[in-house]
This record gives C-alpha cells, sequence and structure tokens, in this order.
C-alpha cells in the first residue's frame, strides 16, 4: 500500500509539474536565447555534423530549427529538420559542395530566439582512385665523373601529383631496379597542435591505415578544421614526407651522385598523387657513365 501511495504521488507531482509548465507556457512571450559556438565537421564525401551549445530559455527550449543554404557565400536559407538535442548529422549530400548552416531554438509557446552563428563545410571529393599518367620523355645526361642528371615532363593528375619515384640498376640490360628516394614520413604534432617546418611539404594527418594528404606551406596546425575529419575516437597526428612536393614546371628533375665512372645505369621513374595512387613507370633512359673534361 505505501509503495502505491508513492506512486501515485510521484505520479500527481509529475502531472502537476507539466500543468505548471503547460500554463507557463500560455503565458511565455519570452523568446530563447540564440545557440553559440555552432560548429560543422565535415565527415565525408556526403555528410557534415553540426554540434553547438544550448540555448537558455525561461521556461524550456523544445526543439531546435537547422537551416541550411547551398554554394560558396549563399544566403537563401531553408529548413531542413527540427531537434530536440545539440547536434545534428547532415546526410546525403553532394560531394565537393559547399553548405552553410544556422540554428536558431524555439519554446513550449511557440517563441523563436535569434539565429546562432553561421558555420560552414565543404563536403569531401569522392576518394581519388585515379592514377596520375606516367612520366614522358625521361632523359639521363652525365655531369661529371661521378654524376647523371635526370630530367623527365610532368606528369598529369585529376588532383595532383605530391612525388616522382626514382628508381636504378646497374649494368646494360639491368632490369633489377632499386629506388633512389624511398618516402618517409616523420611525426611532427599530434592532434589540435602546430606542425612545424619551412617551405612547403607534404603533410598527412590522421593514423594507422587512414590518412588525409595535403600540401602546406612554412607549418600547419594539425586539426580536425584544416584537414577534416579521417575519423572519429582513435588520437590523430600529423605526419611530413621526405619527399618535398614536385614544382609546377613541365619538366621535373633529379641528380644522382656518387657513381662509379664506366659503369651504363638505367633509369625509371613515377609519379604518385595525394591518394597514393601511383602511375606506370616511365619509359627507361640508359647511360654509361663516361665523362670527358675538355681543356682550353
Amino acid at each position: 500500500m505505501d509503495q502505491l501511495r508513492r506512486v501515485i504521488s510521484v505520479l500527481a507531482i509529475a502531472a502537476l509539474s507539466l500543468a505548471t509548465r503547460a500554463a507557463l507556457a500560455d503565458d511565455d512571450t519570452q523568446p530563447p536565447t540564440a545557440p553559440v559556438n555552432l560548429n560543422a565537421w565535415v565527415i565525408s564525401e556526403s555528410k557534415i555534423s553540426l554540434f553547438w551549445h544550448a540555448a537558455e530559455d525561461n521556461v524550456g527550449v523544445t526543439e531546435y530549427l537547422i537551416e541550411r543554404c547551398q554554394g560558396s557565400g549563399c544566403s537563401s536559407f531553408t529548413q531542413i529538420d527540427t531537434i530536440d538535442v545539440t547536434y545534428y548529422d547532415d546526410m546525403n549530400l553532394p560531394s565537393g559542395t559547399s553548405f552553410t548552416y544556422r540554428v536558431r531554438a524555439k519554446d513550449a509557446a511557440s517563441n523563436l530566439g535569434n539565429y546562432s552563428n553561421l558555420t560552414s563545410g565543404i563536403t569531401r571529393d569522392p576518394p581519388d582512385t585515379q592514377a596520375p599518367s606516367e612520366p614522358s620523355n625521361l632523359t639521363a645526361t652525365v655531369a661529371s665523373a661521378t654524376q647523371i642528371n635526370l630530367a623527365w615532363a610532368a606528369s598529369i593528375d585529376n588532383v595532383g601529383v605530391t612525388a616522382y619515384f626514382v628508381e636504378r640498376c646497374e649494368g646494360a640490360g639491368c632490369t633489377d631496379f632499386a629506388p633512389l628516394n624511398t618516402e618517409t614520413w616523420t611525426h611532427c604534432a599530434d592532434e589540435d597542435e602546430w606542425c612545424s617546418f619551412s617551405g612547403t611539404r607534404t603533410v598527412r594527418y590522421g593514423g594507422g591505415s587512414t590518412w588525409l594528404v595535403q600540401q602546406h606551406t612554412d607549418g600547419v596546425e594539425c586539426s580536425n578544421f584544416v584537414f577534416t575529419v579521417p575519423f572519429f575516437g582513435p588520437p590523430k597526428s600529423c605526419e611530413v614526407s621526405s619527399i618535398p612536393p614536385p614544382g609546377p614546371a613541365q619538366t621535373q628533375t633529379f641528380t644522382d651522385i656518387g657513381l662509379t665512372s664506366g659503369v651504363t645505369y638505367r633509369y625509371r621513374v613515377r609519379a604518385q598523387d595525394g591518394a597514393f595512387n601511383q602511375s606506370a613507370y616511365s619509359a627507361i633512359a640508359s647511360v654509361s657513365l663516361v665523362y670527358t673534361e675538355f681543356c682550353d
């Protein structure tokens, strides 16, 4: 019997609370405050997640209205959803497209608060699976008794070439090519730290087998804001490639030093893009290291 009385008492208090809140709502003309710190995180080529700090209201916020417009610098917002929590996943979006968002709060009396700050995000492009074209017109020229200079026409890529890899073998007709410039990655910062370096370098952000690759000059913030979000959960970091990114010139070069006079060397080159797609090898260039100095 005592337990039944307690249940009845709780239900009565709850009913009174709802009735009181409803009565307050009937007389409520005070709108909620604007949500603050609205942020957009790009998750993939079709998803952007929104997060914000809750609005305040004298009675209570009942829902948030999510509005969106499409295109850089857009201003024609359309309501896309209502929700009663302070986060939202906008899904099934077109890839490579800019979206701007704003949020406002609503209370039980249908009072609408002011809009939050604006925030924007650009959905990622679809995963890049297209390899660069193979380097062409590879030439090998004797520069000294111990040096050969290579040159080739730049590869073409739908996004951009980030590195060239040069391979060499010794002897006429050799086929056991070995890399001359193997790529290694050096840790430069943990998530939300500054990655310091000079000049323009290729930087990857993420961890394990999941990385986002970009090129930056004179350092970069190692964060989701700069690179977007490669994954949620485990901590992320930034690493710098040992190979400087190729310049914009149509002709690329490489210097091979410390060679042995009288030996025939064969070379081949391949290109790589930011998604680690590698091109086919160039045609082989062969040269015998025979150097003659001319005296005046």
